[in-house]
């Protein structure tokens, strides 16, 4: 049964067996921000790399629309283009996480091996973003789907 768990950590080093998808917020402007970014770009140049690749291409950069980056056999990251701007200004779009939640859905439907999804608590350091409102489009988006996210509360 899918379910939300919450455990201290660093998303950028997910728990447990089998595949994982990392879900994190970027933002309309190409500035790949520090926070999570940073903690994934640590790890793996990639997502950052495609992220700014994508931006140069503008093909279907826009707000509600997710890249999909493998970095380890069994671990993918996923930009999902929900924040409206950078510094003072951002805004978490809520309409376009909803429709990233549901192409990650959609990924997982097709996905031959299915997947947990690992990502921090997105509502820190995002303006406008309310950690209830999202915890309730994980749960009827993701959770309904049958899969299970694991939210990665930050502890130094």
């Amino acid at each position: 049964m899918a379910e939300i768990q919450y455990i201290p950590g660093d998303a950028s080093v997910p728990i447990g067996a089998g595949m994982k998808a990392i879900i994190h917020v970027v933002n309309d402007v190409g500035v790949w921000t520090k926070g999570f970014a940073e903690s994934i770009s640590k790890r793996w140049p990639e997502p950052e790399k495609q992220y700014k690749s994508w931006l140069r291409s503008r093909s279907n950069f826009e707000l509600g629309k997710i890249q999909i980056v493998k970095v380890e056999n069994d671990i993918t990251v996923v930009n999902m283009l929900c924040q409206r701007g950078i510094n003072f200004e951002r805004k978490l779009d809520q309409h376009a996480l909803e429709k990233c939640l549901a192409s990650v859905a959609g990924y997982y439907a097709i996905s031959e091996e299915k997947f947990t999804v690992h990502m921090p608590r997105i509502c820190k350091g995002v303006v406008g973003a309310n950690w209830y409102i999202i915890e309730n489009s994980l749960k009827k988006i993701l959770v309904e789907a049958g899969i299970s996210v694991v939210v990665y509360n930050w502890v130094k």
